[in-house]
């Protein structure tokens, strides 16, 4: 007896299969909606945000939810729309960056916080992370940066241009001086600290210093204990507050 192998139309289908694949296809569809990473941006420009939203609209993973021209109107603003992060400019009208920074982080302790600003000085920046952001971004070239900015700090991680990088680890250098908690640490264990503020994982500090990566979490635990601190915002905040 030879088989037959007979195609069937949708129509021909059981009944209960074809609904069964269009609830799931809708499901799906709706997942896929929901993912999206919800973006709010904060600026009082219009062109700048403008801008902005073009560079991010073009992932399909990302979802500009709602634009703020101050302070004030980004807290009216979040008090009706839900959003993943919020990408704040320091310098705005009625209510600055700073102050936005601090609100943000007592009343929405889940949205992460992204900073973008022409001001690159060392008190700026030393200002701003003293609020535990989550990344800092000069608004030169921002256009080249953005999207991976925003992609770093979904995944869970920090992120800083080069430029910024570089002003970190000069403060460190330029404004640490020997105390007694300091006296605690190895030159390694400095080192270590000094990446971990500038936003480096386990894995990247292990590359930069070329040491393995159990030896980094050794030397992290170490500066942990020594230091009395519990996470990395906490050894950041001492790094840039010159407290180590």
């Amino acid at each position: 007896m030879v088989e037959t192998h007979i195609f069937l139309s949708l129509s021909e289908y059981p009944r209960g299969l074809v609904l069964s694949s269009l609830i799931f296809s809708k499901i799906y569809l709706f997942m896929t909606a929901t993912s999206k990473y919800k973006i709010v941006i904060a600026d009082d420009h219009e062109i700048f945000r403008r801008g902005l939203t073009a560079v991010l609209g073009c992932d399909n993973q990302l979802s500009i939810v709602g634009e703020a021209n101050n302070g004030v109107e980004l807290m009216e603003l979040l008090e009706k729309t839900k959003c993943d992060i919020v990408i704040v400019d320091l310098s705005m009208p009625i209510k600055d960056g700073y102050s936005i920074l601090e609100e943000l982080s007592k009343k929405y302790p889940g949205v992460k916080r992204l900073v973008l600003s022409m001001h690159k000085d060392k008190a700026s920046i030393k200002k701003a992370m003293a609020k535990g952001i989550d990344g800092f971004v000069n608004k030169e070239g921002i256009a080249e940066k953005i999207v991976t900015a925003v992609s770093e700090i979904r995944s869970g991680k920090k992120y800083y241009s080069d430029d910024i990088k570089d002003t970190i680890i000069s403060i460190f250098n330029e404004e640490n001086t020997p105390q007694t908690k300091t006296n605690k640490l190895t030159k390694r264990e400095k080192e270590i600290a000094k990446l971990v503020a500038t936003g480096l994982i386990n894995k990247e500090i292990a590359d930069s210093l070329h040491i393995s990566l159990n030896t980094v979490q050794y030397h992290r635990s170490n500066i942990k204990r020594k230091l009395d601190i519990k996470n990395s915002a906490d050894l950041t905040r001492l790094v840039l507050q010159n407290e180590i």
